[in-house]
């Protein structure tokens, strides 16, 4: 078996906190707009308050109805 190995002199790694009351989705563009950045991995833990969530609905080709959670949820593990 071979494996081929690409090095990138351009890749970093960002460490971003969101204070109580922040709009996450909103303050995430910001900041990685602010850092110029294009694409990446998003990993992440901690309290979320009030969440909306929203999944692709492949019938529908778009987000589907938003779920919501009220109060604090705990967040072990988020991806994406």
């Amino acid at each position: 078996m071979s494996f081929s190995v690409h090095r990138s002199e351009k890749s970093r790694h960002l460490v971003l906190r969101a204070s109580a009351g922040e709009n996450i989705p909103e303050a995430l563009a910001t900041k990685l707009r602010d850092e110029q950045v294009a694409c990446g991995w998003l990993r992440a833990s901690g309290v979320l308050v009030d969440v909306e969530l929203r999944a692709f609905d492949p019938e529908l080709g778009t987000l589907g109805s938003t779920r919501r959670l009220p109060g604090p949820v705990h967040v072990l593990s988020l991806e994406g």
